[in-house]
């Protein structure tokens, strides 16, 4: 079973203020009396420990009362490996954990609600952006805080940019400009001099659609936390997913599945891809792999209206933990504005508190992307999947039927109309996993 099947199947104002509600410290009420041992749960690998590594040192530097130990878990078990340890009754203390899975570890009773803890460890929701602590806010009770924010942002090659003659994407750019400006940065030609080069490229998954869609004024569900309803088969749905396919099988701005393959993939590294479309988080990956180009990020093309993908991890505390106040104090301070300076110097991803995000320290970096505040801006319009236990299984569905249109073999609307029997009937199973919550 891997990782996203788990979570589908499941199992049962100033700075100084900000420091003081938020982050731990000298301010934070400390909600630990005794030394407390706190096992913390992570998939990330090697290229990530630095973040992971000055994340534990900071609470237990803060909290000298707790001791962290990190255990990391393979990516694609992960979720497997944690209901095992909360069922054979070992559960880790504070488990990292994605938007989707949060909302299913909520719904079925395999974490618990943080509310009773949170004021007494001086917690300011104030201090974050909304859209940060909305997806963990399930029937008016807090389940998790986040511990960055990831979103889809446009980044590009400046080499290819000046070779075309072309100044880099910005705020003007619109789904016209990709075309247009593609075009010029498009050569499919592998014996040209230089070899061939693609202008864009974007996974056939949820996060580019749900940008697409977005950009295009489409609303994705009648409310985002577990809603009751999915307007995906909607046309501006279709339109923006057929958009995206056209990239490829019409206008030619980028790659087949074919081409990719003949070619070796992994052109945006390889450095022959203009623009990439892809999350903030994985900056680290490209520091480590990119050293023969300069590249930057800017904001996301312009549809009817700006939009993209708005992601990231959070935190939870299993309902089996016996140290909830450990874990809510680390909790506090790893989400709060010193953990969230170390997103901001890790280039893990963005802050979720106001502050940081808004510093120099995040804005003005030392290594690339240098353009963060194209990240700061996405913030204020970009969402992510709807907020359904089953969420993963939802997207098999639609997967599983998008790849003739990815293929251009059937139009987006034709794919959606063939998965949404399955959706709707998942969808109905979401509702009853929901009416079953543990309250």
């Amino acid at each position: 079973m891997t990782r996203r099947r788990f979570v589908a199947a499941g199992g049962a104002g100033t700075g100084a203020a900000l420091l003081a509600a938020c982050s731990g410290g000298q301010g934070q009420p400390a909600l630990v009396q005794a030394p407390t041992e706190l096992n913390w749960t992570f998939w990330e690998g090697a290229l990530q420990m630095a973040f992971i590594d000055a994340t534990a040192a900071e609470v237990e530097r803060a909290h000298p009362k707790i001791k962290v130990t990190k255990t990391p878990l393979v990516v694609n078990t992960y979720d497997e490996k944690i209901l095992a340890m909360v069922a054979g009754g070992t559960p880790p203390d504070v488990t990292g954990t994605l938007r989707f899975s949060s909302t299913s570890y909520a719904v079925k009773g395999i974490s618990t609600a943080l509310d009773p803890y949170l004021s007494r460890g001086g917690f300011k929701e104030s201090d974050y952006f909304l859209n940060a602590i909305t997806p963990w806010r399930l029937n008016g009770k807090l389940y998790a805080l986040p511990r960055e924010v990831d979103l889809y942002t446009l980044w590009y090659n400046r080499r290819l940019f000046e070779q075309a003659g072309l100044k880099p994407p910005d705020e003007t750019w619109t789904w016209d400009s990709l075309i247009t400006n593609g075009q010029r940065l498009t050569r499919r030609d592998a014996g040209a001099p230089g070899g061939a080069q693609f202008a864009f490229n974007v996974a056939n998954n949820h996060k580019a659609w749900v940008a697409f869609a977005q950009q295009n004024g489409a609303k994705l569900w009648d409310k985002e936390v577990l809603p009751s309803k999915l307007l995906i088969n909607t046309q501006p749905v279709y339109d923006a997913i057929q958009y995206i396919a056209d990239l490829r099988n019409k206008h030619h701005v980028s790659p087949t599945n074919q081409e990719s393959t003949d070619l070796g993939g992994n052109f945006w590294t390889r450095g022959m891809l203009a623009m990439n479309f892809a999350e903030a988080s994985q900056a680290t990956s490209f520091a480590a792999t990119i050293k023969d180009f300069q590249y930057d990020v800017a904001v996301p093309a312009k549809g009817k209206q700006m939009g993209a993908w708005l992601g990231g991890a959070c935190y939870t505390i299993p309902r089996g933990s016996t140290k909830r106040e450990a874990a809510v104090q680390f909790i506090l301070h790893a989400s709060g504005a010193e953990g969230q300076k170390i997103i901001a110097q890790h280039n893990f991803g963005a802050p979720a508190i106001k502050s940081v995000a808004d510093s120099d320290l995040f804005l003005k970096p030392s290594t690339p992307p240098q353009n963060k505040r194209a990240w700061r801006q996405t913030f204020d319009w970009g969402a992510g999947p709807p907020l359904t236990p089953n969420w993963p299984e939802i997207e098999a569905a639609l997967n599983t039927e998008l790849g003739q249109t990815w293929s251009g073999n059937r139009t987006a609307k034709a794919s959606i109309e063939a998965a949404w029997p399955k959706v709707e009937s998942l969808m109905q199973q979401a509702q009853d996993l929901v009416k079953q919550m543990p309250q």
